[in-house]
């Protein structure tokens, strides 16, 4: 699997630069979702039961523990953060309150020709990753004021009771051209005066008796499972700590995934700065959960991958393969046989010592268009990869949008799906069969020779 940063938040990042793309300064605003501590019943195959472990009073609107209210008085004094010859940004005032949250009124100034874009990168909030998603385009020759603030419940997430230290990388480049050099590429500090003697970060109890798990532990990194919440906003969620003891960037990721004995992907992955730290939820959309007929999480299996978010090109830092076992408290087991449309004639394409693969199902009208499901088992100790080629549909040419990596010893459902308008091209408006060629190898050794190279058929 490439190395990637987790898709929601580049998605989200996106949308926040193309909204800066507007004349003057924007301030954007992340509008993740907030994480809700709290005691909640959920829903099993016999009814109601009980949730995990009872949790502390909470503040249903803030969405959080309840701490006692800060006595606190903040001194800041107008500070020029960057000059030079290009640009300069000064930090004119704060204010603890803002609407939004703390908030920083900046002027910024761009003495150069080019329109310049300003953005934070690696911002980091009494140690803690914490993204205002802020830009600010300024015109050549121009002064713009602008305010970069911390949403309150992005803030009580990780736990953040003020600010104390704020850090970030702060760069500017020429809006118009991405290859160019950086006009401005610098970290910087910002350390508040607080009165209050609380602690500026409070670490966050477990919303459903969760006992914290640790993962991992050495020189380079720690990552500790925090919290579970099998009825989270987004899905059943697992709230990760990452620290970061490196004077690189770090990303961490999860490779290989596999849920209850089925390979399945969480939407997660955590960038962290040098010598930083974070709280960051890995989810499971439940109806990607469903297409595996998984009714909650029982056993995490993966590979923990940890690099250098700068250097792709590098050897990872750390894999290492690790499982996490929940106890919930069902009726029903926690994985169902999934059901598919009787219309299909169910089919076994290949059943040898090394790979099972079942055609289970027809979906004619799937999301990218017709959608053929494979059912698969991975009968030996390596990573398969499965792959088509020389695929024809009704007798035409007509490559599909399918390949699969499946862990040692583990099972897949997997889509394989034809986009319409290719089918169109050639006038098919319904399967009658398919025709591929199966190749199978070792993930992990692309010089081994193929394991399946053979022509099987599907019919319809």
């Amino acid at each position: 699997m490439s190395k990637r940063t987790i898709q929601l938040l580049a998605l989200s990042l996106s949308l926040a630069l193309a909204l800066s793309c507007c004349s003057g300064c924007t301030l954007l605003f992340s509008g993740g979702k907030t994480w809700t501590f709290g005691t909640e019943e959920t829903e099993g195959a016999g009814g109601s039961t009980p949730s995990l472990g009872e949790a502390a009073p909470t503040d249903a609107s803030a969405g959080m523990t309840q701490e006692p209210a800060i006595e606190n008085t903040v001194t800041f004094s107008e500070t020029t953060l960057v000059s030079n010859g290009a640009c300069a940004v000064t930090a004119v005032s704060f204010d603890p309150d803002g609407f939004w949250g703390p908030t920083f009124s900046l002027s910024i100034e761009n003495n150069t020709d080019k329109t310049l874009m300003f953005t934070l990168e690696d911002v980091s909030v009494n140690g803690y990753m914490c993204d205002p998603f802020w830009a600010c385009e300024v015109t050549p020759g121009s002064k713009a004021n602008s305010e970069v603030a911390w949403m309150d419940e992005n803030l009580q997430e990780i736990g953040v009771n003020y600010l104390d230290q704020v850090e970030f990388r702060l760069r500017a480049y020429d809006s118009n051209d991405y290859s160019s050099d950086d006009v401005l590429n610098e970290i910087v500090t910002i350390q508040l005066d607080n009165s209050t003697t609380q602690p500026s970060v409070s670490e966050l109890p477990s919303a459903h008796n969760f006992e914290a798990q640790m993962l991992i532990e050495n020189a380079d990194a720690t990552l500790t499972l925090r919290d579970y919440d099998p009825e989270g906003e987004w899905g059943p969620t697992l709230v990760f700590y990452c620290e970061n003891k490196t004077d690189r960037p770090l990303t961490f990721m999860m490779d290989g995934v596999s849920v209850n004995g089925f390979m399945c992907d969480p939407y997660w992955s955590c960038e962290v700065a040098p010598g930083k730290k974070a709280l960051s939820h890995a989810y499971w959309a439940p109806e990607t959960l469903a297409k595996s007929g998984i009714n909650y999480l029982e056993l995490i299996e993966f590979d923990l991958r940890l690099y250098d978010a700068d250097d792709w090109a590098a050897d990872d830092i750390l894999v290492e393969p690790l499982s996490i076992q929940l106890y919930n408290v069902y009726a029903q087991s926690s994985v169902s046989e999934v059901v598919f449309d009787a219309g299909f004639p169910q089919q076994t394409v290949v059943d040898t010592d090394a790979l099972t693969v079942v055609a289970k199902g027809f979906d004619p009208e799937g999301y990218w268009g017709p959608t053929l499901i494979f059912y698969c088992v991975n009968k030996t100790d390596k990573t398969l990869m499965l792959s088509m080629s020389g695929v024809s549909v009704n007798g035409y040419m007509c490559d599909p949008y399918w390949s699969l990596e499946i862990a040692p010893g583990k099972k897949a459902y997997s889509d394989c799906a034809w986009t319409s308008s290719d089918l169109e091209g050639y006038g098919i408006v319904a399967f009658e069969n398919v025709k591929f060629t199966l190749q199978v190898y070792d993930s992990n050794d692309w010089s081994a020779d193929y394991i399946i190279d053979d022509v099987f058929q599907v019919t319809f």
